[in-house]
């Protein structure tokens, strides 16, 4: 049986995943105790709703078309999902952007949970986080694991840099908007880059992206409503304590939470992606 599960290509997959979310999540705990010190559970606050917020409409703009990525036997359709999920991310987020300024031009921008001058990058973090959940369903798929163990360090510890840097130097809040957007940044990087590799241009004519996404119409129909409200129950706390409680109460909730969150991190994320794969 301990043969069985040293080559098991499900075991491999799952090890080599949780060795990235273990690092990251060890960085995460480490920069904790260095953020704690340098902002306030209110700025801790700020930068949660931020996360959350971005979380939630990241999963929204994509309509789901993400989740059949692996799906299709071939190659091709696969690669035009990848487009056509990316091009529904643009549009939605191009249209918040677009909404945001036009009520900053007329100085009419909400603080919903966060200072107005932080909503302006809201569409920015929603396209940054949407990219990364369609490239990690694709390198899901091609079974990159190594290279999502990667991504996830890298947007760990770029997240955390320029936080503890500025934080230190500068004392500003901005420096944790400045951490999640450059953390998110340079994941999203090195995703596009190795699937630029594949070289896919050929397969993204605008009519054959369209065609596909018609053919898997099912998933905003039916996976994106499920999708949406599972994400929205696990952010609910933190919209719900930014409304009803002060922002400081979300930062400190915040804080335990992710430490007391990263045991389940370690496997449950790793072996939760491999197995969707198997399916």
């Amino acid at each position: 049986m301990i043969s069985a599960l040293k080559n098991s290509a499900f075991v491999k997959d799952v090890s080599t995943l949780s060795s990235g979310i273990i690092v990251a999540n060890l960085l995460t705990i480490i920069a904790s105790l260095f953020l704690t010190r340098l902002y306030t559970p209110e700025e801790i606050g700020y930068l949660t709703f931020f996360n959350s917020s971005a979380i939630v409409l990241a999963n929204i703009f994509t309509l789901g078309y993400e989740l059949a990525i692996v799906i299709p036997s071939k190659k091709k359709i696969a690669i035009k999902l990848v487009y056509g999920a990316f091009y529904v991310l643009l549009g939605f987020s191009i249209f918040l952007f677009l909404t945001i300024g036009s009520l900053a031009f007329i100085h009419q921008v909400p603080e919903l949970g966060i200072p107005a001058s932080w909503l302006i990058y809201l569409p920015a973090g929603v396209l940054l986080l949407g990219c990364i959940n369609i490239a990690q369903e694709w390198f899901n798929r091609s079974r990159k694991y190594k290279l999502l163990s990667v991504s996830k360090f890298i947007q760990s510890f770029f997240t955390a840099l320029p936080q503890i840097l500025i934080g230190f130097f500068f004392l500003n809040k901005i420096g944790l908007l400045i951490g999640f957007i450059s953390g998110r940044l340079l994941s999203s990087l090195v995703y596009i880059c190795n699937f630029i590799k594949i070289k896919a241009k050929r397969t993204r004519s605008f009519s054959d992206v369209k065609n596909t996404l018609f053919e898997f119409k099912r998933y905003p129909k039916y996976i994106a409503p499920t999708l949406i409200i599972d994400r929205l129950s696990l952010e609910a706390p933190y919209f719900l304590i930014s409304l009803f409680f002060a922002e400081s109460m979300l930062g400190f909730f915040s804080i335990s939470y992710r430490v007391l969150s990263v045991p389940l991190s370690f496997l449950g994320t790793a072996i939760g992606q491999v197995f969707f794969k198997f399916l």
